[in-house]
């Protein structure tokens, strides 16, 4: 009987893939499979590619700077231009401290442009962003000062910024030229000549000439640098008689001579150096290594001060307080102080705070007036404003070394209350204030208020 030949439904072919009808039924599942997968693949496809990519908004960024956002609006970029709303944000950036926001604000209120032109408004916000550093505000500032647009006050200050852009380019002149010299590149290579112009730029303030200046000395054991000192001093350079006075004085590269360095510094000094001048009016003062004679102190620090020395500026305030080989004169010590206390000299607002806890009125409120400014907000100034303000308050009330007057400690408790900034006042201060209420009629509160504004007005009019 001849055998049955069993074939199988399926059998593999050379590629392991199923074959015969029950192959044809699962390649039909697969296909079936695949279209589903296919057509919900092309239904999600911007999900697939899309999700991953940026959005694309015509809005700012909330993670934007409010300066960033004044920029936005000022320029249109992103949003539609309005400047406006520029000044809103710049205003914003402005007030929690930021230079280039207090420029650019500044700069809309002179050219009223997307605001009132408003030229006390520009000053103001020009001037905050000159403190910090802004030299295009200095810059702006010395236009408007010559265009005689700002008022007595600010134009006396503007003086002193306009001086600082004038030497702040010419360092810039001197470092530019003296760093192509020194280095030889871009010009012939004459390292004295690059000493020379580096030297006048780190005299005016310029740090990077001041550090190669240092570095030079280091690389070259300061032996070159000497040379061209000496040469340069003896032929009658102004900064070259400084350094060399000072290589005297402290010993280097050079043995200690006082004499030597007393020479020079007087060499330079003549010339009109206006550190160098300060220096040699704090050797005569104190007397250090030299005889002390306060009549040339006063000499070389009335020459600094005059070209804007803060710490000349103090000094000769203080010999003026104290009536020191000059007649006293307070008002003129006070005015001193403040033109220091401006430039932000500590040693001024120290002196000043102890005036005015000593019951000087005028340096109260010249206190007051750096203070509400925003020229220096330490806070040992606010403390002494406090403490001084009270103080005066507490004196006439008590008649300690001034007359009784109510009416004039309460007008000096007010003042207190205003450099309190919302914080709550002591008991003491409370019963006191409270007292004095009592006694005062509503016209005498009055009367208060208004001396209080006149002594503000007093001590805020320009000395001369």
């Amino acid at each position: 009987m001849p055998r049955t030949q069993i074939r199988p439904a399926t059998r593999p072919n050379h590629a392991g893939q199923p074959t015969g009808w029950r192959g044809r039924i699962v390649w039909i599942l697969v296909a079936l499979a695949l279209a589903v997968l296919g057509a919900n693949f092309f239904i999600n496809w911007d999900g697939l590619f899309l999700d991953d990519l940026p959005e694309v908004t015509d809005s700012i960024d909330d993670a934007a700077t409010p300066f960033a956002r004044g920029v936005a609006f000022y320029n249109g970029e992103v949003v539609p231009q309005d400047k406006a709303q520029a000044a809103v944000w710049f205003r914003k950036a402005a007030e929690q401290g930021d230079a280039d926001a207090q420029y650019r604000l500044g700069c809309m209120y002179a050219d009223g442009d997307g605001l009132p032109q408003d030229t006390a408004q520009a000053q103001e916000w020009l001037h905050k962003a000159a403190e910090q550093g802004a030299f295009e505000a200095w810059d702006r500032l010395s236009v408007m000062y010559n265009a005689g647009q700002l008022q007595p006050r600010e134009r006396e200050m503007s003086r002193d910024w306009l001086r600082m852009v004038i030497q702040r380019k010419k360092a810039k002149e001197y470092y530019e030229s003296g760093i192509r010299s020194y280095t030889g590149e871009g010009a012939r290579k004459d390292v004295e000549n690059g000493v020379r112009l580096l030297r006048k730029a780190a005299n005016l303030g310029h740090e990077e000439a001041l550090s190669t200046l240092k570095k030079e000395a280091e690389l070259r054991a300061d032996r070159e640098v000497l040379k061209a000192d000496i040469r340069a001093a003896q032929a009658g350079e102004a900064e070259a008689q400084d350094c060399l006075a000072s290589r005297y004085y402290r010993g280097k590269g050079v043995p200690v001579d006082k004499k030597k360095a007393l020479f020079w510094f007087r060499k330079a000094a003549e010339q009109g150096l206006v550190g160098t001048q300060c220096f040699l009016g704090y050797l005569y003062y104190e007397g250090h290594e030299i005889a002390q004679d306060r009549e040339q102190a006063f000499f070389w620090f009335s020459k600094a001060a005059e070209q804007g020395n803060p710490t000349a500026q103090y000094y000769l305030g203080r010999m003026y307080s104290e009536g020191d080989h000059v007649r006293a004169d307070m008002s003129r010590a006070l005015d001193l102080c403040r033109k220091a206390a401006e430039q932000g000299y500590l040693n001024a607002l120290d002196w000043l705070g102890g005036a005015a806890l000593d019951g000087n009125v005028e340096a109260l409120f010249i206190l007051g007036e750096l203070y509400e400014n925003g020229k220096e907000k330490e806070e040992f100034v606010e403390r002494d404003l406090k403490r001084a303000a009270l103080k005066m308050a507490e004196r006439y009330v008590k008649g300690n070394g001034v007359k009784k007057d109510a009416v004039q400690a309460y007008a000096y408790l007010l003042l207190y209350t205003t450099f309190c900034n919302g914080e709550a006042p002591t008991a003491e201060t409370k019963n006191l204030k409270a007292a004095l209420e009592r006694q005062l009629t509503p016209e005498q509160q009055d009367e208060a208020r208004q001396k209080l504004a006149a002594l503000k007005e007093q001590a805020r009019q320009p000395k001369r």
